[in-house]
């Protein structure tokens, strides 16, 4: 059955940009252009917001986020922000790890690995991105591939390899962690086209 939730008013467009699944079975929202993160907790159907101190810029500052492992902190992807999100939830807190860059829109998805890390998705950064989040470290590892909004999604396989769901780009992008390669598959021949595919599960 399907039921309307709870209304959330004044948020404007693109307030979110993803949902993750907290350890303690709360929702957290990956703040877009809302100024703040959003925690639903569907149990009680009750909805809360954690406000940050950041200025609305009309962009997107982050797009999408992944629960890390064993920490338990939701990470969130830099979009047009300078800086990786970290929220605990334990806690209820915010904090940021700046990145160098200047791209608006660096990365979208987020997918966690062992070990406590994290590797987002390349939009329209030339690298893949992956955050360490024991030491609070940012890797930037280069990729032969350029353009805007290349991917839009990532997701770890059970063979321990990141897949990231293409977006503009003609190829799906795969990542091993355990060696830092990125390799491509082309599927220009079955699909083409801008703005294929959000997401990937």
């Amino acid at each position: 059955d399907f039921a309307l939730g709870k209304e959330v008013a004044g948020l404007g467009d693109y307030h979110f940009t993803g949902a993750v699944a907290a350890t303690d079975g709360r929702i957290v929202f990956v703040p877009g252009k809302f100024n703040g993160i959003g925690i639903y907790d569907a149990e009680i159907s009750v909805w809360t917001a954690v406000y940050t101190n950041w200025t609305a810029t009309g962009l997107v500052k982050y797009y999408g986020g992944a629960l890390a492992a064993p920490s338990g902190k939701v990470i969130f992807a830099p979009g047009s922000e300078n800086a990786v999100g970290i929220f605990d939830v334990a806690d209820e807190t915010f904090t940021k790890v700046s990145i160098s860059g200047t791209s608006t829109s660096r990365y979208a998805g987020a997918a966690s690995i062992p070990d406590d890390k994290v590797v987002f998705a390349p939009s329209s950064a030339g690298d893949v991105g992956l955050f360490d989040v024991a030491s609070e470290e940012f890797t930037s590892i280069p990729i032969d591939l350029t353009g805007e909004s290349k991917f839009n999604g990532a997701v770890l396989t059970l063979e321990g390899k990141v897949v990231f769901a293409p977006h503009n780009s003609d190829s799906v992008g795969i990542f091993d962690p355990s060696t830092n390669d990125f390799t491509t598959v082309d599927i220009s021949s079955q699909i083409s086209g801008e703005e294929k595919f959000i997401g990937a599960a």
